[in-house]
């Protein structure tokens, strides 16, 4: 990346950082916080806490951050694209979060569907932690501490380094530094069973399982909507999309190896 490119990103990503920061001393942190990442002469640890407060859309509220979180920040706070706009035309009543990470796209939810229970499940024990500080509070938001997985069991998760929004239950490439966690996988039918009603919205970002866990649920069929991110190629995508022959498939390329799919079930 040249240094044109550079600055083009940085100057993005401050513009998101001062329309999300709610007052003056959050912004400057947002806006920081790919600097710290990014430039050698930075050396604060991308662990490290932080707390801003945010604005998003009526919604005001505290944000718990790492450095390594910012770009998720930008990703679905301020790209919001796990919202398609025909979603509006009848607002989801339930809906749920495989991924959770540690809230974003809960809270983007909850600022347009501020009705909606919304059950959020994430593995990573440190996301986990962050997951129940942004969300406290929030009224119809249950989380749970564990995975979706082609079956139910006891599996280990790895973290890459540095890395916790790329936590899968697949192993690293060789040479990604990781360390193990053992947690609890649940089926996507099971969890679909116990939330007990109707799921208008499942929304996914399960670094590498996707194909695996919907090609063994038979209840998701019946789910009107369906709303992830990809990791993959071309063919990949296309044989994830054709699991769901009574939905319409909407695809958006957002790089070279990375799609939002967006499923809707035909009237």
């Amino acid at each position: 990346m040249n240094l044109i490119s550079k600055a083009k990103t940085l100057w993005r990503y401050t513009h998101a950082a001062w329309a999300l920061g709610d007052e003056l001393r959050s912004r400057l942190v947002l806006a920081t916080l790919l600097p710290r990442l990014k430039f050698p002469i930075c050396l604060t640890s991308n662990e490290r806490l932080y707390e801003v407060r945010i604005r998003i859309g009526p919604m005001r509220r505290i944000l718990h951050l790492r450095a390594q979180d910012i770009f998720l920040v930008y990703e679905v706070l301020w790209g919001n694209p796990y919202i398609h706009p025909e979603m509006l035309r009848e607002p989801p009543r339930c809906i749920l979060d495989l991924g959770a990470h540690i809230g974003l796209a809960t809270l983007r939810f909850k600022a347009s569907f501020p009705q909606a229970i919304i059950h959020c499940y994430e593995p990573d024990p440190e996301n986990f932690k962050l997951l129940e500080k942004n969300t406290t509070g929030l009224p119809g938001v249950v989380l749970h501490q564990e995975a979706v997985g082609p079956e139910d069991t006891i599996v280990t998760l790895y973290v890459p380094a540095g890395r916790h929004s790329a936590s899968s239950l697949c192993r690293p490439s060789e040479g990604i530094a990781f360390h193990e966690v053992r947690c609890k996988v649940s089926t996507l039918d099971r969890i679909l069973a116990n939330i007990g009603s109707p799921v208008d919205l499942v929304k996914f970002d399960i670094e590498g399982v996707e194909y695996e866990v919907f090609s063994a649920s038979r209840w998701v069929q019946e789910v009107p909507w369906i709303v992830g991110e990809m990791k993959g190629g071309t063919g990949q995508v296309e044989r994830f999309v054709r699991l769901f022959p009574h939905h319409c498939a909407e695809v958006v390329w957002v790089a070279r190896k990375m799609a939002v799919v967006y499923l809707w079930r035909r009237p």
